[in-house]
């Protein structure tokens, strides 16, 4: 993603523009109010997709919505944010329909078109229409469409960086606005979260945006410092890791937090492979953020949902391993199609309402048959093998370490869909897996244009005999 001066210029001229009309926003009232407000959010989303249309699919994707939705929309204005983000989605659809048809050919939009359209399917024998048809409307309005533009920017850009940052940004912001309004933000259970989205969505996103600036930080390290711009980046990305750190902590997660560990263990792992600057700056952050949650959970909050020792704890994960057990008997008596869409808390619970068993796949076998979650299971298991393939193989140290950031992103949502949240709440799983994939392929055309230019380069001359030195008789 590259910017030159006179965008630069323009972006600063449209931002100064637009807060000056966020200001008006706040101050007006009534009709004025609406037509500032939509302004505002259209010049936004159009800057945005003439500039860097990732942040429009990042924030679709972190808001979860399609519809109309109160959080999104200041004051008693009729419509909402997300729904100025999914014309903008559109909008980009057609700008990259040619990119779009492209994608149809990789793994991970074929798995989530399989997914989405089990879930559609499965409505037709669900006991939980309600909780089915929200899942069904979530998935087709929010995660298809998100997910595939993301893809088609993606193969676009042939670069999964301007997306990460995105993400980044979106996290950044999330944990900002939480932090900034803490006694507001904070539930009465002492769960920080923001702007609606719940402490588990609050701390993957903010948890993705801390191990995204970790990353950089690692690969700045290992490629090694080159100049003030590196050290600048170091700086500002060490200042970020500080400052979201209290916000996924104050969360009080225990599966994202997991899930942080986990990830921060596999990059250890894969960098022992000859990145000792990488193991030790992975396992300093790791002890430090350890350390200090710790420290701020115990000063400000004076309790934490981290202690396993707590009884609290210990009915939480019963309650799961129970799930896990009930599910695992629907499962057996409804091997094939499962039980049919959001139909899993009128068999558990006997209620038609948003209720799961905590883990992807455990769900989507009993909801929609063990073929399905089989399949899903395959699919997600070749696009990581092709990773870390490519991975050992890759020629371009930039180009591993990117493989390196997006395998643990994965590594990160696996464990984060497999103890907490439904499937409309793992969606970002999707956008991991896509990123692995981007990322091997690119590995792969690196591999093949270097062996053909090893293939074609010509071959050293023969000295003559006239040039070969006399040797003594």
């Amino acid at each position: 993603m590259q910017i030159d001066a006179r965008t630069a210029r323009t972006v600063l001229v449209m931002g100064l523009f637009m807060g000056l009309m966020a200001a008006g926003t706040l101050l007006a009232s009534g009709p004025l109010k609406i037509a500032l407000f939509l302004m505002v959010a259209i010049s936004g989303i159009g800057l945005s997709i003439a500039v860097w249309p990732e942040i429009v699919v990042m924030a679709y994707l972190f808001a979860g919505r399609y519809g109309y939705e109160a959080r999104l929309a200041p004051g008693d204005i009729p419509v909402s944010l997300n729904q100025v983000m999914l014309i903008g989605l559109v909008v980009l659809a057609f700008l990259h329909r040619r990119h779009v048809l492209k994608i149809v050919r990789t793994w991970s939009f074929l798995a989530l078109m399989l997914f989405g359209l089990a879930l559609l399917l499965g409505l037709a024998w669900t006991l939980g229409l309600n909780y089915g048809l929200y899942k069904v409307s979530r998935t087709w309005l929010v995660v298809v469409p998100g997910i595939s533009i993301a893809l088609a920017l993606i193969e676009a850009r042939r670069s999964v960086i301007p997306l990460a940052a995105a993400a980044f940004l979106i996290g950044f912001a999330l944990n900002s606005a939480g932090l900034l309004t803490f006694e507001a933000s904070l539930s009465s259970n002492s769960r920080l979260s923001a702007l609606g989205s719940g402490p588990n969505v609050f701390a993957r996103t903010v948890g993705l945006s801390l191990m995204l600036s970790l990353m950089t930080i690692l690969w700045v390290f290992q490629r090694g410092i080159r100049g003030l711009a590196d050290r600048l980046l170091i700086l500002a990305c060490s200042l970020s890791f500080l400052w979201l750190l209290p916000g996924f902590v104050f969360a009080q997660s225990r599966g994202p937090a997991l899930a942080l560990l986990a990830a921060t263990v596999f990059v250890v792992m894969m960098s022992l492979w000859g990145n000792w600057k990488t193991v030790l700056v992975s396992a300093s952050s790791l002890v430090f953020a350890v350390w200090t949650g710790s420290l701020l959970v115990n000063t400000v909050l004076k309790k934490t949902r981290f202690d396993i020792t707590q009884k609290s704890n210990q009915a939480s994960l019963d309650a799961r391993v129970q799930h896990l057990w009930d599910t695992w008997d629907l499962i057996v008596a409804h091997p094939l199609l499962g039980v049919g869409t959001g139909a899993w808390p009128v068999h558990v619970f006997g209620i038609d309402e948003r209720a799961y068993p905590h883990n992807f796949f455990a769900e989507v076998a009993v909801e929609n048959g063990l073929l399905l979650a089989g399949l899903l299971a395959v699919i997600f298991a070749v696009v990581l093998g092709r990773g870390l393939l490519a991975w050992f193989t890759a020629p371009d140290p930039h180009t591993r370490f990117l493989l390196m950031g997006s395998m643990a992103s994965f590594v990160f949502f696996m464990i984060n869909i497999s103890v907490t949240g439904d499937s409309v709440d793992n969606r970002l799983i999707w956008l991991t897996l896509a990123s692995i994939e981007a990322t091997t392929r690119v590995a792969a055309r690196q591999l093949t244009e270097r062996r053909a230019a090893l293939v074609a380069a010509p071959a050293a001359p023969a000295p003559s005999s006239a040039a070969l030195p006399r040797l003594p008789h």
